[in-house]
């Protein structure tokens, strides 16, 4: 496994750049974690089936696991009003 890659969309105008770094580094950590998992490991059925979801200050963002693409796809944002 060469590791897995993070996809942002452009679409997130209103996120500000602070937060997408923040996002691109922490998916970069979670990126190298799922590179070192075995291959046969029990989570990757897990992720197959679900959509994940990180929270960034008042930001959640929902992104997938494209295992086959070796790919972290960001697909959603949402503005969490407290």
């Amino acid at each position: 496994m060469r590791g897995f890659r993070v996809s942002l969309p452009t679409h997130f105008e209103d996120v500000p750049a602070k937060v997408k770094a923040h996002l691109r580094a922490s998916l970069e950590e979670v990126a190298e974690s799922l590179a070192s998992l075995p291959k046969d490991d029990l989570i990757w059925a897990s992720m197959a089936q679900s959509d994940m979801h990180l929270d960034i200050g008042d930001w959640r963002f929902v992104y997938a696991v494209d295992r086959e693409q070796e790919l972290l796809v960001v697909g959603k944002a949402y503005y969490l009003i407290v």
